[in-house]
């Protein structure tokens, strides 16, 4: 695939292609999650974990794993990664005070 960046055409290989491709995926599941903790999560729990970029990463991987491997419905994965991915954090606090 060629692109144009800057006036100047590169040609993209196949990996560079597949990375890109990925790169813009991660972005896309990671802006579902954060458009939508808020609705998912009570509001003390989406204070505590909103800037939470350790959480935000694993609630990103899991959405992604629940959808693409266990083929679960968009809505319904993203949902349960959000609530499971805050549950494991909260879990984790309780356990370090």
């Amino acid at each position: 695939m060629e692109i144009v960046r800057n006036g100047q055409k590169i040609l993209l290989t196949e990996w560079e292609l597949f990375q890109a491709f990925e790169e813009q995926k991660y972005l896309y599941l990671k802006e579902s999650v954060l458009e939508n903790m808020e609705d998912y999560l009570q509001e003390e729990i989406y204070g505590k974990l909103k800037a939470n970029e350790d959480y935000i990463e694993r609630s990103v991987t899991l959405f992604q794993k629940y959808y693409e491997d266990y083929h679960m419905e968009y809505d319904v994965a993203l949902k349960e990664a959000i609530r499971d991915s805050a549950k494991k954090f909260l879990d984790a606090a309780k356990r370090n005070l």
